[in-house]
């Protein structure tokens, strides 16, 4: 009896060990092909820190872009009215990116912005720089902070929508004409441009960006934008 218990045992241990033996490893998917960033940036991307509150907004919502006048300054009609007055022989060329979060509360705008002479420009409605790859280096851009007023600088320009809160890093939607705000309290703002990809199948330049720099409310008063990443 001894015997056949032992056996027994013996049998069920082997069994065991040959079923273990027979169960096939699982086996670890492949690692994911690294793609092109060009091709996988299917949508615009930013993220920054703004009032103690981590932002994160990834739904492209609108793109165009634009001509002002250059070097613009106010002159008076003979009624009085007061109107802009730019160098006509000169145009600002801007690009603007519009991207919001999921839920359509937060809008941020991205605008690159160059004075360029219109003998350097394609007219169609309105000018367009022959070399519009001029528009896009690397390295340090300024914030100006009177673009869409006297248009003196090349630069960017950020703007937050937060619910109805509205923020900017220029004058442009606060007073005119007179600055609320000068271009000292941008001194320590920097935005670069850290990567440009020229994308020939889609016709597009795809950018890599970081930058902090001051947000003004409609009273002028700012308050600081931190650890800025952004894709277009």
């Amino acid at each position: 009896m001894k015997n056949i218990i032992t056996f027994t045992i013996c049998s069920f241990i082997l069994l065991s060990f040959s079923c273990k033996k027979n169960t096939p490893e699982p086996i670890s998917p492949p690692p994911a092909p690294v793609v092109d960033s060009l091709e996988t940036n299917n949508f615009d991307y930013i993220s920054f820190k703004f009032e103690d509150k981590i932002y994160i907004c990834n739904q492209t919502h609108s793109s165009g872009n634009s001509n002002q006048d250059a070097n613009r300054k106010v002159t008076i009609s003979s009624d009085g009215a007061r109107n802009w007055a730019g160098n006509i022989d000169s145009v600002l060329y801007a690009q603007s990116y519009g991207i919001s979060s999921k839920d359509r509360k937060i809008y941020f705008d991205f605008i690159i912005f160059k004075k360029y002479a219109k003998k350097d420009c394609t007219y169609n409605l309105f000018y367009v720089p022959q070399k519009i790859s001029d528009l896009f280096n690397t390295g340090e851009y300024k914030f100006p902070v009177d673009f869409g007023s006297q248009n003196t600088l090349d630069g960017v320009v950020i703007k937050l929508r937060d619910g109805n809160q509205f923020y900017s890093t220029t004058n442009e939607d606060f007073t005119w004409p007179e600055l609320k705000f000068k271009q000292e309290t941008q001194n320590n703002s920097k935005l670069n441009i850290l990567k440009i990809e020229k994308n020939l199948k889609h016709g597009f330049h795809y950018i890599e960006v970081t930058f902090n720099c001051q947000m003004f409310d409609n009273n002028g008063v700012s308050t600081p934008l931190e650890n800025g990443q952004l894709e277009i």
